[in-house]
């Protein structure tokens, strides 16, 4: 005969079952805010991307408006040190 501390009462058993069934019933809470979060952060990472197309476009736009400023400051200086030049000879 087994000792008595190898048997499980009905009353135990029952705890049990409780405990398991919280324990599912929080698994699937868990489950269920997990898939929450993760649709969130599919939505931060195309936010994310959409931002860090805007700031492609904004930095092509400064460094064109840079190319125009630097071509027209040249061109500004070439036609002041002509004009200078011109009525120092």
């Amino acid at each position: 005969m087994s000792p008595a501390g190898d048997f499980i009462t009905r009353g135990e058993l029952s705890v049990v079952q409780k405990d398991v069934k919280n324990l599912e019933t929080q698994m699937v809470e868990v489950k269920a805010s997990v898939g929450v979060q993760d649709g969130k952060l599919n939505q931060i990472l195309i936010n994310q991307a959409a931002s860090d197309a805007k700031l492609d476009k904004v930095g092509s736009i400064k460094h064109w408006i840079g190319w125009v400023l630097a071509v027209s400051t040249s061109s500004a200086v070439v036609t002041i040190a002509s004009h200078v030049s011109g009525h120092l000879s």
